[in-house]
């Protein structure tokens, strides 16, 4: 019984040793490929591009919201994170709002970079309390990542829609320094009392070195010197010379100079305008407009003209004010059919392309 306990003690001091190898081991470090993952779990579909990945797809019923996530770059560590979800108009405060399955969705998304949930799920709920068209939260730093959103009015094809982007800060990939074990004191070697042993000199003495009796100077001996002549010497030759001269001086001559002739061109007269007729233009179109002069004057005929007027503004009036009503009264269920009709989803694929929202 009396052997287990300094084993117990021993297990108990080999885990505090191996406490600063677990924090290296458990550093945050996120890459593209854990953001896929996430977004593939809620059932979205990743598209891989050169310089990032757009995942798109819906949440669940009954809103059936569309959503993006586009992740940068195309892999690697992680750089940042755009997602979008669509705002709803409220029918009682007049106000946007955002459906709480893409709350919960963002802080999902956004927090495999910022790996501080319960952070980044009240940034996500301070951007979700925007309700007024282009209106936006303050950048600020969450967990290891900046976070901005804005309620975006979209444009002329995009309807209104909750824009969050997070971006991973450099510490987030920074390795924690483990803690530093003590270090074992040397124990002193002891030092030997041995008398160190002379060492022999040499009793040798240098054997000088003998230096030359004589310096020979042989004396050069002339030798003759080569005269190299050329065989020929290059020189213009009279003949080719004389034939360059022929050539250049026999050059064609014209014996005969061609003669140009003009065909004689024959001109017709047009035929005059009646007195009192149109004058035709291109297509005989400007003849036919009357001039400012043309136009009648009389009481009765800009009566007509006006009351013409004032009956097609009053109709156009009517027919737009009737269609804003129908609109308003019916926009979340014309969203809904757009976004589930065929038009609505080869729109999005093409938005998605173009690294665009959602409609």
């Amino acid at each position: 019984m009396r052997a287990k306990r300094p084993l117990g003690v021993l297990v108990v001091l080999l885990a505090i040793g191996l406490l600063p190898a677990s924090a290296v081991l458990a550093m945050h470090h996120p890459l593209v490929s854990d953001v896929v993952a996430a977004a593939q779990s809620s059932g979205m579909q990743c598209t891989p591009d050169v310089s990032q990945v757009v995942c798109t797809g819906f949440g669940p019923a009954p809103t059936d919201t569309y959503r993006t996530a586009t992740v940068s770059p195309g892999s690697g560590p992680l750089d940042s994170v755009v997602t979008t979800v669509p705002a709803f108009l409220s029918r009682t405060s007049g106000g946007y709002f955002m459906d709480p399955n893409d709350q919960t969705w963002n802080s999902t998304i956004h927090n495999v970079g910022c790996d501080n949930a319960s952070a980044v799920a009240s940034y996500v709920a301070s951007v979700a309390s925007l309700t007024v068209l282009d209106t936006s939260i303050p950048p600020a730093t969450v967990g290891e990542c900046t976070m901005s959103g804005t309620l975006s009015s979209g444009s002329f094809d995009f309807s209104p829609m909750y824009v969050i982007t997070s971006r991973t800060l450099p510490s987030a990939f920074a390795t924690p320094t483990p803690t530093a074990s003590p270090t074992p004191t040397p124990t002193p070697t002891p030092t030997s009392t041995a008398t160190p042993r002379p060492t022999a000199s040499p009793t040798a003495t240098p054997r000088p070195t003998a230096s030359p009796t004589a310096t020979p100077s042989p004396t050069p001996k002339p030798t003759a010197t080569a005269t190299t002549t050329p065989a020929t010497s290059v020189s213009p030759s009279a003949s080719a010379s004389a034939s360059a001269s022929a050539s250049q001086s026999a050059s064609p001559t014209q014996s005969a100079t061609p003669e140009q002739t003009v065909k004689a061109l024959t001109f017709s007269a047009e035929p005059s305008v009646p007195p009192g007729a149109p004058e035709h233009g291109v297509g005989g179109w400007p003849g036919s407009v009357p001039g400012a002069g043309d136009v009648s004057t009389k009481p009765v005929d800009l009566a007509g003209s006006a009351a013409a007027a004032l009956l097609m503004l009053v109709a156009m009036g009517f027919i737009g004010e009737l269609f804003n009503n129908t609109m308003e009264s019916n926009y979340d269920r014309i969203l809904a059919w757009w976004q589930q009709s065929w038009v609505g989803r080869v729109g999005r694929s093409l938005a998605g392309l173009f690294g665009g929202g959602a409609t």
